[in-house]
């Protein structure tokens, strides 16, 4: 996987700007809800990514197949944060 040196400053960088503002605002957790799917989701490619964890490791940390990984890597990749999101169902209309 390329990225440009700035998407690897901003990821560098974005563990620090939660903390900052999680002390800044008093707060115990960040913005997010634990046990949030897409923040479960991001925290497992960060670790990959940033951190240069095997993704086995983080895997079985967050309790699915690499090939999940692989999936929700290429959906972040292509289309950023809301790929991270669970699927949506679509119900048809009739």
């Amino acid at each position: 996987m390329i990225l440009s040196r700035n998407s690897r400053s901003y990821f560098e960088l974005l563990q620090a700007k939660v903390s900052q503002a999680m002390a800044h605002h008093g707060r115990d957790t960040p913005y997010f809800i634990d046990d949030d799917p897409v923040v479960a989701n991001y925290e497992a490619i960060r670790e990959v990514w940033l951190d240069s964890s095997p993704i086995k490791t983080v895997c079985q940390r967050h309790r699915f197949s690499r090939s999940q990984y692989y999936e929700k890597e290429d959906r972040f990749v292509e289309h950023g944060l809301p790929g991270l999101f669970p699927e949506v169902k679509t119900v048809p209309v009739s």
